[in-house]
């Protein structure tokens, strides 16, 4: 059964810690990045220079590895309007932090090989626009250029208050692979959709994004002055987990000419139809999780019927889930909007809801939305790596065993790494600010995957 999807409050405070110093020593920080962070860089990447003083002026296209085939490209990384798969729309220098500085904040287990220098992104993917965050390694790249990791974000909320992009959120998010030579960009989960609040685990667009994110990132040398190998692997935490996972559902049919290595994923979630049926039932359970999932879902896939809430919830929640956030994407701090949404159901949730949970009737409509976002990645090819913790208790042991289960028989090959007394922000591919046992074998994975 699906938990609740928050880091555990010991990575919150060590990302908090760090993210109330990233805020403080922002702008003395700004002489010593590689990056200006000023002026958005044009569409004709005529502001690459000026985005990063250091950087070759010579770096195009060709000096990338082109490692797979890929639809055809003007050559030109920020296109204003564009509607192509994957087109940077817009691409804007937002600062950076050196090597030293971040080091500071680490906890004993970590590593920190570089500093970075940031980018606000916006690209486009499958008919929307999605934002983002890139974090460029101020280390000389490999040869063949910096390869990509596309790291989904866990949950902050679905608000553009809580995306990583926002503030300094992102380099929790990204610091795995950041601050170890590899270009990293998180796409943030709060734009995916059409609306104004991000639809919350729903596996196709949350695929198509974080692959559509990788072809944004093949397309950056120009802009940032730096060569990027068009290799990348997607990877994420928990809400990042299941989007990895319907990534990897997603490439075959959607960009199956992309070359995407593998599939790192943390305690993702899954079964959702299973788990509202068992909160629905038991009358517990409830929260700010299955809330957003709901609300989202009924907007985004244009399911009729009743309410989704009944009030005083069905009049505060759309401007709860605007405004407020589980982690705020300036600050990171703990939000306040998990404190609207009791535990029991019955309080929330329409009565037409409950009958379907209870009794496992949902309409046509809610059957296929819960199916399109249980990933099952069949017709893969390329390797995926499941990281779990066993003493997780927001995402499970169990439920994971179960998950894994249900893609091994559906024909998917998964290694499966069990990560003893790790509990779910404190596993791997989560803040380098907290200690995680299983990070190091997670970024080794990655590495072999992305080798030339």
């Amino acid at each position: 059964m699906h938990r609740s999807t928050m880091l555990d409050a010991s990575s919150g405070t060590g990302l908090r810690r760090l993210i109330l110093a990233l805020a403080a020593g922002a702008v003395a920080l700004a002489g010593c990045s590689s990056s200006s962070g000023g002026g958005t860089v044009g569409a004709d990447d005529s502001g690459a220079a000026d985005a990063l003083p250091d950087a070759p002026s010579d770096v195009s296209d060709a000096d990338a590895t082109p490692d797979g085939a890929e639809p055809p490209w003007s050559g030109t990384t920020v296109e204003p309007g564009c509607t192509v798969d994957g087109c940077v729309r817009a691409l804007k220098a937002n600062g950076g932090y050196p090597k030293d500085f971040l080091a500071t904040f680490a906890a004993a287990d970590a590593h920190v090989d570089n500093g970075i220098a940031i980018y606000l992104i916006t690209y486009w993917s499958d008919g929307d626009e999605i934002t983002g965050s890139v974090y460029v390694p101020d280390s000389t790249p490999p040869a063949g250029g910096f390869p990509v990791v596309v790291m989904n974000q866990f949950t902050s909320g679905v608000g553009a208050a809580c995306a990583p992009s926002a503030g300094q959120l992102g380099i929790g998010v990204a610091s795995s692979t950041a601050l170890r030579g590899i270009l990293t960009i998180v796409p943030d989960a709060t734009s995916y959709g059409p609306d104004h609040l991000g639809v919350y685990l729903a596996g196709p667009p949350a695929g198509r994004a974080a692959i559509d994110a990788a072809r944004a990132a093949f397309h950056l040398g120009p802009a940032i002055g730096q060569p990027v190998a068009r290799r990348a692997v997607i990877a994420g935490l928990s809400q990042g987990g299941h989007s990895t996972m319907s990534a990897a559902t997603q490439l075959p049919t959607y960009a199956p000419q992309l070359e995407i290595r593998g599939f790192a994923a943390v305690a993702p979630p899954a079964n959702f139809r299973v788990g509202a049926n068992a909160i629905f039932a038991q009358g517990k359970g409830f929260g700010v999780y299955v809330a957003m999932r709901m609300y989202t879902w009924q907007r985004y896939y244009g399911l009729a019927g009743d309410p989704v809430f009944k009030e005083p919830y069905a009049s505060q929640a759309d401007a709860w889930l605007t405004n407020e956030c589980v982690f705020d994407g300036a600050t990171g701090n703990t939000g306040t909007l998990a404190a609207h949404w009791p535990t029991d159901p019955t309080l929330v949730m329409t009565d037409s809801y409950l009958a379907m949970g209870k009794s496992d009737s949902w309409t046509a409509g809610w059957r296929a939305a819960y199916d399109a976002s249980q990933p099952i990645p069949k017709g893969l090819t390329k390797p995926i790596v499941i990281f779990q913790g066993t003493a997780d208790t927001t995402v499970p042991q169990a439920d994971t065993d179960a998950y894994v289960a249900q893609l091994k028989a559906g024909g998917v090959t998964v290694d499966y790494r069990l990560v003893a007394g790790a509990d779910h922000g404190s596993t791997a591919l989560s803040a380098f600010t907290v200690s995680q046992p299983g990070n190091e074998d997670a970024v080794t994975w990655i590495r072999a995957q992305l080798a030339p």
